[in-house]
């Protein structure tokens, strides 16, 4: 992550196709090194509220928000986004988030 935050980015999305390839584990590790580098993310959390909420950074007098989502369908899909928290962006979770 050090190596994002050294070219100047400071919010990304976390959520991909491969963020689940290394479980939970690596899910809360790339979100700490994120964190320990000053870059907001999204994307991705400990369950489907956290992990389809927007990272925001601030520059100048304007906020800027991301929403980041995977389209990859795995066995995401058949625990309606319950695993590891990555979020799949599926029409289903993003009406579950607004009723």
């Amino acid at each position: 992550m050090d190596f994002f935050a050294g070219f100047g980015f400071n919010l990304r999305s976390l959520s991909n196709t491969h963020t689940c390839d290394l479980g939970h584990c690596g899910v809360a590790a790339t979100q700490a090194a994120a964190e320990a580098n000053g870059v907001a993310h999204a994307g991705t959390g400990t369950g489907l509220e956290e992990a389809s909420a927007p990272g925001f950074i601030t520059v100048g007098d304007f906020t800027i928000a991301l929403v980041a989502a995977t389209t990859s369908p795995d066995e995401r899909d058949a625990s309606h986004d319950a695993v590891t928290g990555v979020w799949t962006g599926w029409a289903e979770a993003w009406i579950r988030n607004i009723e």
